[in-house]
């Protein structure tokens, strides 16, 4: 049986259309695979006592084994079936990420990325510190929700920003008036916040896919560049020692590819702010005309 690709993410999932796309035209089988669809749609079995499974889409089995790589571009939750109790949703629920997560372990198969680099990221503040061991710059930080914390934190640094620890909203510039105690205690409560030093100077972001480093900068006229509705990308090569951290800071996070979002400040000191294991692409590609796709298509459709 001739090995196939897995491509996680829905049929309205720009980037997992795409990928299909780019391996469709090399004549490489791929699905796509929709996590939100099992188990009410499609099937995982898994034989501990041989060591084998199967995932089973639109009529075909394909045993583990049968799976060459899979290019994971979204995890949606399980769409349970309806009529469950409270309780029977709970134990469901459990029983589905825990099948599927023995799918997404399974180790004979080329993750793009792997399961432990998705979990890896969900922790953004051990990242940080991560980055830093593998001998990268990174801006003064604090995560916390201590109000005595914050505000020594915030009078000690100066300039400072704000962003949720796990992700999910756009960086700000701290305000006076949101130092109030007062304030800041009905916000705390609710949950902590990652304050980090503002750097002044520019963004980069680096795409590491296994051996090959696309950068470029990327001009906005906003802290946060995602803010900006015409970012301009400027294609720029790192240096040598930059080029080597990047390829470090992927393979030290367990990634085979990855995006990396810098600061550059105006003395040329690039400072690490996150890797992506999903990152979008496709506006990079075009803006830059980065082989991405073909670096990415490439690391699916290779043989081991």
């Amino acid at each position: 049986m001739m090995s196939l690709s897995l491509i996680l993410g829905p049929d309205n999932d720009q980037h997992a259309l795409h990928i299909k796309s780019a391996c469709d035209a090399r004549n490489h089988p791929v699905l796509l695979f929709d996590s939100a669809d099992f188990p009410t749609q499609t099937a995982i079995s898994w034989s501990p006592h041989l060591n084998e499974g199967s995932v089973h889409i639109d009529g075909d089995d394909i045993p583990f084994s049968g799976i060459r790589s899979v290019f994971w571009s979204c995890l949606h939750p399980a769409k349970l079936a309806c009529g469950m109790t409270p309780e029977q949703q709970s134990i469901a629920r459990n029983d589905v990420c825990s099948t599927l997560r023995t799918f997404l372990q399974e180790p004979t198969i080329r993750w793009v990325n792997p399961w432990q680099s998705y979990q890896y990221h969900k922790v953004k503040p051990r990242q940080l510190a991560h980055a830093q061991r593998l001998g990268a710059n990174i801006p003064v930080t604090l995560i916390s929700n201590n109000i005595e914390k914050i505000l020594a934190f915030c009078e000690q640094v100066g300039n400072v920003i704000y962003k949720p620890v796990y992700g999910g909203a756009l960086t700000r510039e701290v305000q006076p008036n949101q130092l109030n105690p007062q304030r800041l205690q009905l916000v705390l409560a609710m949950s902590p916040v990652t304050l980090q030093q503002f750097i002044p100077g520019t963004n980069v972001r680096t795409y590491v896919i296994g051996q090959h480093v696309f950068s470029a900068e990327i001009a906005a006229d906003t802290i946060d560049f995602r803010d900006d509705r015409n970012p301009v990308l400027r294609p720029i090569s790192l240096s040598v020692r930059e080029t080597e951290l990047a390829i470090r800071i992927s393979r030290g996070f367990g990634m085979c590819w990855t995006a990396i979002d810098w600061r550059r400040d105006h003395d040329g000191t690039l400072f690490f702010l996150e890797a992506n294991p999903s990152p979008m692409f496709m506006f990079f590609e075009q803006q830059t005309g980065f082989a991405i796709t073909e670096a990415l298509t490439d690391m699916l459709v290779s043989k081991k």
